[in-house]
């Protein structure tokens, strides 16, 4: 049964799939094709998920991988496979307990080395024309995952690149503290440009603030800004695909507490405000610092 790759059961979880998600019914000469055929030759951006129903880390990754069939199930396929045909049973446990309703194909043949698989779970990425990306085991954290980059990946195959840095730059100070005018050139995209993105992040690079641009300049007010505090503001470029990069130009802005020197009689004082308190006038001839 393990060399046969469970045809029957292939066959009725893909009608079950197509009908859920709206795809082209997998035919019987796609269920009776080899791991490898269907590995290396997909009729569609493919993931394959290749899992052991006992690993603690395929556990782990098998709700992710359930999210996302469930939201790009109508633009790519999904198959999880698996060479230990031995654990039929559990296999099977392991596909429903995770809520995984994409086909599940056992095949001891299955020549997994082809592909550089050397843990589990491991994910292939195969795209027609392009060939099969090996994006390696799943380590400890979760958020390294490349699997994340899937929807991306797909849209790019799909569609074409993200937009390239955004040129030209430029940042002015306002005369309020955490207003600052931002301008910059136009992207030369292969496909057109949506939208900008302005981000603020802070000195750690946590972002801050980020406001939606469709033209090529705007004015951001910075809410909540600290004075003494670095604030980094960069542009990106957005199309149907993704966001474009920003090649680590980033504008470095701050601003200093203001100060006013005032003068009281033959007293004279500098305070921590933009006017001189009362009873004090502004002396003429010091600077204000904005």
């Amino acid at each position: 049964m393990g060399t046969q790759m469970r045809l029957r059961q292939f066959a009725v979880i893909g009608c079950l799939v197509a009908v859920m998600f709206g795809l082209t019914p997998i035919t019987a000469s796609f269920a009776k094709a080899p791991s490898n055929s269907i590995i290396d030759n997909p009729g569609r951006p493919t993931l394959i998920f290749v899992f052991q129903p006992f690993c603690n880390y395929c556990k782990l990754a098998a709700p992710f991988v359930a999210q996302l069939h469930s939201e790009l199930g109508a633009e790519m396929d999904f198959v999880m496979i698996t060479n230990r045909v031995s654990y039929t049973t559990e296999s099977e446990k392991f596909r429903q307990q995770f809520g995984l309703t994409m086909p599940l194909i056992e095949d001891a043949n299955l020549d997994l080395a082809k592909y550089k698989v050397s843990g589990y779970p491991n994910f292939l990425w195969s795209v027609p024309g392009k060939g099969v990306t090996n994006w390696g085991a799943v380590g400890y954290d979760a958020d390294d995952w490349e699997i994340r980059d899937v929807p991306r990946e797909l849209r790019i195959a799909k569609y074409g690149p993200v937009p390239g840095v955004v040129p030209n730059v430029n940042v002015w100070y306002a005369p309020r503290a955490g207003v600052v005018d931002v301008s910059w050139d136009k992207v030369d995209a292969t496909l057109p440009v949506t939208h900008y993105e302005v981000r603020v992040d802070d000195e750690k690079l946590v972002t801050q603030y980020v406001v939606r641009v469709n033209g090529l300049s705007t004015r951001l007010k910075i809410p909540n800004v600290e004075y003494s505090k670095e604030y980094w503001v960069s542009v990106r470029a957005i199309n149907v695909v993704g966001t474009g990069e920003t090649d680590n130009l980033y504008w470095v802005v701050s601003w200093t507490p203001p100060e006013v020197r005032c003068q009281k009689g033959k007293r004279e004082r500098t305070f921590a405000a933009t006017t001189c308190p009362r009873g004090w006038i502004w002396t003429p001839n010091r600077r204000t610092i904005p």
